[in-house]
């Protein structure tokens, strides 16, 4: 996870989450437009459990653990422009800022967070 991050995450750690929003001038726009790049990254650590109970008779229940623990990392992506952008966007743009929203969310995915 360190390798997508602009910190080092303590192995020691079991649950986190990591959200940040980094705009910055779109690419497809010229009129000063802003993309923001919203970002929410989180990780788990999971393990399986097994509970067994028997009806009728006396109640029990068991238990148990369910091969090894894993970690899982999750990336949420929100791209949009900025909510105080001034006028409508322009439709003939409409095709290109969608690929400029593709690029930033495959960049964030490939490098992590970055300015």
């Amino acid at each position: 996870m360190s390798n997508y991050l602009p910190f080092n995450l303590a192995p020691e750690s079991s649950d986190f989450l990591y959200r940040i929003n980094r705009p910055r001038p779109s690419a497809s726009l010229d009129d000063g437009t802003i993309v923001n790049r919203l970002a929410t990254w989180a990780v788990i650590r999971v393990q399986t459990l097994v509970i067994s109970a028997s009806v009728g008779g006396a109640a029990t229940q068991e238990v148990s653990r369910e091969g090894e623990p894993f970690v899982a990392c999750r990336l949420e992506l929100d791209i949009s422009t900025a909510g105080d952008r001034p006028g409508i966007l322009p439709q003939d743009r409409f095709e290109a800022l969608l690929a400029e929203f593709a690029d930033v969310a495959v960049e964030i995915a490939a490098r992590g967070d970055r300015p």
